[in-house]
This record gives C-alpha cells, sequence and structure tokens, in this order.
C-alpha cells in the first residue's frame, strides 16, 4: 500500500474533522469535470503538480478539478502515468475534438508501495450533492481474469467511514474467471448497488463505458467497439434520494481517482492498461449524448458506419420509384429492411414512403462516407 499517500490523506481527514467547525464549507452542486489526457508529449510521464495541492497537471478542460500524480519522497517518477497515442478513435464523435493521447497505468508495484495512479484532492467535485450524474470512461486493460480485479475510476473511501467496506463508488473489471465490467457504488441511503456487464471484458481492447445515476435508479452502458454502439447492461434500483453516498450529513468529502480502487478503505485494484476520456457530468445524459455516441450516415444500409457498394445493391432491391408508396409488410422482392416503429425504412431517406431519386440522392452524396468522422455532413 502507498503509505504515504494514506498517511497524508488520513492527515488531512483528521484535520478536517477537527477543523469541521470552522473550516467546513456547505457541499456544492456536483460540478461538471473532464480529463482528456491531453496535456503531455508521447512516452513521457505525467509532470508532477506544483507544491500548491490545488494545483494538477492532467487538466480538467471544463472546470478546475484538474487531477495529479502522487510524488513520493523524495520525488521520483514511477507513480506518474504515462502519455501514449493509442487511443480508441482520432475524434470525440460528440464534440469533433481531436484525440491525439492517452495515459498508460503501470498497475500496481510488488512490496506495497503503491501504484500508479491519478486523483483530484481538495476539489468541489469531491464533497458535492448529487441527484443526477452520468460517468464516462474510455479504457483498454492489457490482462484480465482471476486476480485481475482493476480500478478504473473511483470516489474513494474515508478514513474514518467503518459503514461499509466498499468505496461510494467503483468502475471496475472483475477479477473472476470471466471479467465483467462493474459499477459498484453506494447510494445515499447507503446501499451497495452492483451492476456487471452481460458479456467478458477482453483484453487488449478499446471500451467505452458510461454510468447514468438518477433518484430512481443506475444503468451501466457499454460499448464494445463492435458496431452496436452503447449497449444499456442493466439497471438497479437506488434509494435514499440519490445515486450516491454523501454521508450522513451531506458531508462526505473524498476524493476521485482514476487508475486505482479502494475496499475497508485500503488501495488497491490498480489498473494495468490505456484510460482515455474521462467525463463526470451533473446531469444524466441520454446514450446519444454519450462522448462515443454516433449517429449513421443516410445510406448505411447495412449499419457497418460506411457508405459503399452494398449499402447501394440494398438501396436498388428496395427502390419503387416517385410517389409509388411501399407496404412495410410487403416489401420488394430481395429488400430485407426492417420498417421502424412509424413504418419507414432506412432506405426511404426522406421519410415520404416512398424510395425514388430524392433518396438516391443523399445516398449518392454519402458514397464513400466514414461513420468514424463526426464531421460528415453529406446528408444535409
Amino acid at each position: 500500500m502507498r503509505s504515504q499517500h494514506v498517511r497524508a490523506l488520513m492527515s488531512m481527514t483528521a484535520f478536517l474533522a477537527i477543523s469541521a467547525g470552522v473550516y467546513a464549507v456547505p457541499p456544492t452542486p456536483l460540478q461538471d469535470a473532464y480529463w482528456r489526457m491531453e496535456e503531455g508529449e508521447p512516452g513521457t510521464r505525467v509532470k508532477e503538480s506544483s507544491p500548491n495541492l490545488a494545483t494538477g497537471t492532467v487538466l480538467d478542460s471544463i472546470n478546475e478539478n484538474h487531477m495529479r500524480r502522487f510524488t513520493p519522497d523524495p520525488p521520483a517518477d514511477f507513480h506518474a502515468p504515462i502519455y501514449s497515442t493509442d487511443v480508441p478513435g482520432s475524434i470525440i464523435p460528440a464534440t469533433a475534438e481531436p484525440n491525439t493521447l492517452s495515459l498508460y497505468f503501470e498497475g500496481g508495484f510488488p512490496g506495497g508501495i503503491g501504484g500508479v495512479d491519478l486523483y483530484a484532492d481538495t476539489k468541489p467535485i469531491n464533497n458535492p450533492l448529487v441527484t443526477t450524474f452520468t460517468l464516462e470512461a474510455s479504457f483498454k486493460s492489457d490482462a484480465v481474469g482471476p486476480g485481475l480485479a482493476q480500478t478504473i475510476v473511483c470516489k474513494e473511501s474515508r478514513s474514518d467511514d467503518a459503514t461499509s467496506d466498499a468505496p461510494p463508488l467503483s468502475l471496475k473489471i472483475t477479477g473472476t474467471e470471466d471479467p465483467r465490467l462493474m459499477i459498484q457504488l453506494r447510494d445515499k441511503g447507503n446501499n451497495l448497488v452492483t451492476i456487471e456487464s452481460l458479456a467478458p471484458i477482453e483484453a487488449y481492447k478499446w471500451y467505452h463505458a458510461a454510468v447514468v445515476g438518477t433518484v430512481q435508479q443506475v444503468s451501466l452502458y457499454l460499448d464494445s467497439n463492435d458496431g452496436a454502439g452503447y449497449v444499456l447492461q442493466g439497471t438497479a434500483p437506488v434509494s435514499g434520494g440519490g445515486p450516491l453516498y454523501q454521508g450522513a450529513n451531506n458531508d462526505y468529502d473524498s476524493t476521485w481517482s482514476i487508475g486505482k480502487g479502494m475496499w475497508e478503505r485500503n488501495l488497491r485494484d490498480w489498473f494495468k492498461g490505456f484510460i482515455d476520456e474521462v467525463r463526470l457530468s451533473n446531469v444524466a445524459l441520454a446514450p446519444n449524448q454519450f462522448l462515443w455516441a454516433r449517429s449513421r450516415l443516410p445510406g448505411d444500409l447495412n449499419k457497418d458506419w460506411k457508405v459503399d457498394i452494398d449499402d447501394l445493391v440494398i438501396f436498388e432491391a428496395c427502390a419503387t420509384g416517385p410517389a409509388v408508396r411501399y407496404d412495410p409488410q410487403a416489401l420488394p422482392d430481395g429488400c430485407t429492411l426492417e420498417a421502424d416503429p412509424d413504418g419507414i425504412i432506412p432506405a426511404d431517406i426522406d421519410g415520404d414512403r416512398d424510395v425514388d431519386m430524392a433518396d438516391f440522392s443523399v445516398l449518392q452524396r454519402c458514397y464513400g462516407a466514414d461513420g468514424d468522422d463526426p464531421t460528415q455532413n453529406c446528408g444535409d
């Protein structure tokens, strides 16, 4: 265990507890925070923070909840993650911003001297009033399986809280025979809530996770980079009026961290692999608002995220001609498309109940387009 870090955390907690009557600050609503991991150069480690502990070097691009690495005494770099060009995509679909870097975390070290992680101490996000939130993170692990539990994002336990062995929130890969992505959190009523992914997590593969919490429930979504987009993995009810534990007096001031977890108030479950694009929002986002949500291109009839000859063949089989309406229950021979709840098939791009030259002109403009580029506007 990283003893210096733990002692510092416990000392600060004790100081705050003793001084609460003088220095306590009322909690504020959860702030948005977005750590993009874009500050460094490939192959270099995250830089040391300034002597002012409120300053971090992994920047929050929305507010000032910057994260910092742990620096032992004497100073050394081995606890700092490394900037890498291995990214899940070159452009963020939700923002059209370029994505050039991720951070590589080397996991935990033998001998109980901790591991590699980032954390945000003394930040506004650490003591919030929470009624809704969305947590997103992209990750790619080097190894998964029995004994390899790995935490991606954690809201840590407080040293004086013995009400639960679990931290308030942990997004992690389970260390089981069939490792799953798991969100485990304590709701405002301090009840432990757990959801696991439907399928096992594979090593050396990028995933995009999203956790949505409301006063009614918590939901886990996962994009496995298989073309299906974000898929709901499960939901679980919450109680107590909120999706995240805030202490008996709404005073649960504890650190958010990336790359490590906790259990029984001890640091553990260090992540080994790549983490990118971690975003914390103070609203319950819809799946089409998640960072890596993509809108399919008009004309992508076989749903492979591009418009090519295969889509043209499907279109030709479904063509009816101008003002010739189709019956969604009896489509032309060879047309295998399925109608949506309104009875519109995908080849009917303008939704006017026929498949004609107006639809073909859109397909023609989008021909050759790649859905990995969120800046495409060929359908306009």
